[in-house]
């Protein structure tokens, strides 16, 4: 698997600062249906978790979040 780096600076962020809206618009819905996109694959990974947790939780165990940042967040 291929490294990725988050911290990258984003190849449809160049000149976005100089853009027509319109344009900068279009750059953001892009990215977001590529992001979106992207979640495709790993449907059968999540289905197995989501039967997981649910199963758990009839069983009156509980579910425990854990993140950081934005994760973090959402889960609080």
């Amino acid at each position: 698997m291929a490294l990725r780096r988050t911290e990258d600076l984003h190849p449809f962020a160049a000149g976005l600062q100089d853009a027509p809206l319109h344009d900068v618009l279009g750059r953001l819905h892009a990215a977001q249906l590529k992001a979106a996109d992207a979640v495709v694959p790993a449907f059968p990974a999540l289905e197995k978790a989501a039967v997981a947790a649910a199963g758990a939780l009839r069983q009156g165990r509980r579910l425990v979040y854990v993140g950081a940042g934005s994760s973090g967040l959402m889960a609080l």
